[in-house]
């Protein structure tokens, strides 16, 4: 029921936007909201919607432009654009920010929401951000990134094999569109690349110790993408998977990790790093421990009984 009631609304939302249409730009602008409610679209693109746009216009992209002048469309960026549902002032409250974010970064090439952007939708933390946390390959992010929206840059060694195994496609609801989000397994490891985006390391290790009940983690591919994305990585991971009790993956992982090889910092923030003291070395990983040991067990005890 509360499925149908949500798609009634979006319905007469665009009824009524095509109704105002026909007021201000005629009958080709409320045919354009008509068909784009069709489609359950809430975005309009060029030139990807050019088929459809040139049916009901000449020049859609003029079209386009009147719709944006009278407050029926949100810009998002050059020839990128957001209906706007009646009551609506800014494109944030026509729009939620995972579909902002597709509008504008697909353009310039891969992406991926992630971090604690990830977190918060994964379950695994009660934080809320106003920013949106975006991963891009090196090279490729805009110029400009939009108001509300943090890129991390990843080289091509840490960015995520094709598939569905660490990059989920997910659709915005009452839609047919869709943003490209980090699984569980992937955001797990990012948030030991890059703890300063996942909302502190506090809220890593917490989130970790959540993950433990969660059937539906895939451990061993967890150790699978840290190892792919490198040996810092891979020391950080199989520490982590230590401190939750899981030795036995650790010991039975047919790649075995000597201690001595390297030593990367567990916390690459530095956040609770003791001042004037030298990290410990954990003997089993390399890992140079910069964070209390009493504060991690307590984060993971908190994490279980939260």
């Amino acid at each position: 029921m509360q499925v149908q009631l949500q798609t009634i609304v979006v319905c007469s939302c665009s009824n009524i936007a095509a109704m105002d249409a026909r007021k201000t730009v005629g009958s080709k602008g409320a045919s354009l909201l008509e068909e784009a409610a069709r489609r359950r679209r809430r975005t309009i693109r060029w030139p990807e919607d050019a088929g459809w746009l040139e049916e009901i216009s000449p020049a859609p992209q003029r079209l386009l432009s009147r719709l944006k002048d009278s407050g029926l469309l949100f810009g998002a960026g050059r020839n990128r654009f957001v209906i706007a549902p009646p009551g609506t002032a800014s494109i944030r409250q026509a729009a939620p920010p995972e579909l902002l974010a597709d509008l504008a970064f697909r353009p310039h090439g891969d992406y991926f929401v992630g971090f604690l952007s990830a977190l918060i939708a994964h379950r695994f933390t009660d934080l809320h951000s106003e920013v949106t946390y975006v991963a891009m390959q090196q090279g490729v992010k805009p110029r400009k990134v939009p108001d509300g929206f943090k890129v991390a840059e990843l080289p091509k060694s840490a960015w995520p094999l094709a598939g569905e195994e660490e990059i989920e496609r997910v659709r915005i609801a009452d839609s047919k569109e869709f943003f490209h989000r980090s699984t569980i397994e992937r955001t797990l490891v990012d948030t030991l690349l890059r703890p300063d985006l996942s909302g502190g390391f506090e809220t890593v290790v917490a989130a970790w110790a959540r993950a433990r009940s969660r059937p539906e983690v895939r451990w061993h591919l967890v150790a699978e993408i840290a190892i792919r994305i490198g040996d810092a990585a891979m020391r950080r991971v199989f520490f982590m998977l230590r401190m939750l009790g899981f030795d036995n993956l650790v010991e039975s992982w047919p790649m075995k990790i000597d201690g001595r090889r390297s030593s990367p910092l567990l916390d690459r923030s530095r956040e609770f790093e003791p001042t004037g003291e030298r990290p410990r070395r954990d003997r089993e990983t390399g890992v140079r421990v910069n964070v209390p040991p009493g504060y991690l067990r307590g984060w993971i005890q908190g994490a279980a009984v939260g």
